[in-house]
């Protein structure tokens, strides 16, 4: 068997013009099974409580670089400071996650994603 290269962690920039990436991975079955049942009441990732992004980014997100406080001191990632991160982050970050977990490797390249977050992009 090999392992699919969308199964594997990757960096991502949400935002073309902004410096941070993260590096994230696509949720295991298990996961992906709990937070489908959160999105299905949701009917979208872009409706997603906070909570339940924060489920998202603790399963899916596995770093960063480019994060720094109000005085450009860089913030260490850990899962417990993940409210650092600005909704539209979050929500780039959740709907990225998602995408990878769901769909087959290059199918997220082939088109625009249905759930609404057309300017983000895989690095």
């Amino acid at each position: 068997m090999r392992v699919d290269t969308g199964l594997t962690p990757r960096w991502f920039q949400p935002f073309e013009d902004q410096p941070e990436k993260f590096h994230i991975r696509p949720l295991k079955l298990s996961e992906k099974i709990d937070l489908t049942h959160a999105l299905a009441d949701a009917r979208s990732v872009s409706r997603v409580s906070g909570e339940q992004q924060v489920r998202f980014l603790k399963a899916g997100l596995l770093g960063w670089e480019g994060i720094e406080d109000a005085n450009g001191t860089p913030v260490p990632f850990s899962a417990d400071v993940l409210d650092v991160l600005t909704p539209d982050y979050a929500g780039a970050l959740v709907n990225e996650i998602f995408m990878i977990s769901v769909l087959p490797s290059g199918a997220k390249d082939a088109e625009e994603s249905p759930l609404g977050n057309s300017e983000s992009q895989s690095k």
